[in-house]
């Protein structure tokens, strides 16, 4: 891989805020939801990819380099290793999973956090995940949870109540298809809302 400095385009001695703005910075500006009907959408896809990968290296490094010092314990072992779980690479990598239809991947890696790491953010995924394999009442249970975890976040309330609402409960077991043209549910999956 290149330099993942030089790929986000800030310096090595760029602070964590500065870093976590350019990371953020590229993946709107990269994304492919900006370029789904354009020819352009698999050079996103690639952008994005070694946009991930470079976050990705320069947080564990840091990581390391932070417990290498004797650092405030604050960065747990799992398959992020970040600070915080909702500016991980690794859930990144899992909503683009999402997103590209490839389920299996997504919760394979979703599968392979240890229960003693699972947050809000991993319960709100894995809610998506049963969603998109049509399992709504799995579904449910999981969101539930993530709100439960997190009440004060709007993406998995909005995917929660969307469900609930759109999703009629028929004889109490079984749920009708889901608007997929609604835009809370499409927001629900991406890291940029298409609002």
């Amino acid at each position: 891989m290149t330099d993942p400095y030089q790929i986000l385009g800030v310096s090595p001695t760029a602070s964590d805020e500065e870093v976590k703005k350019a990371y953020r910075d590229l993946v709107r500006k990269y994304h492919p939801d900006r370029y789904q009907d354009s020819d352009m959408a698999a050079l996103a896809g690639e952008k994005m990819k070694e946009i991930n990968a470079a976050y990705e290296e320069i947080q564990k490094a840091r990581a390391a380099k932070s417990g290498a010092r004797g650092g405030s314990g604050d960065v747990h072992d799992g398959p992020s290793g970040f600070r915080k779980e909702s500016d991980s690479p690794f859930y990144s990598r899992v909503r683009m999973n999402i997103y590209n239809g490839m389920l299996e991947a997504a919760e394979n890696e979703l599968r392979n956090v240890p229960p003693s790491q699972r947050g809000a953010e991993w319960y709100f995924l894995t809610g998506v995940v049963m969603q998109e394999y049509g399992f709504y009442m799995d579904a449910l249970k999981y969101l539930d949870t993530a709100c439960s975890m997190d009440p004060y976040n709007a993406e998995y309330r909005g995917l929660r109540d969307n469900l609930r609402n759109r999703g009629r409960s028929y004889e109490g077991r079984v749920y009708q298809d889901i608007d997929r043209d609604a835009c809370c549910y499409d927001c629900a999956i991406p890291l940029i809302c298409c609002c």
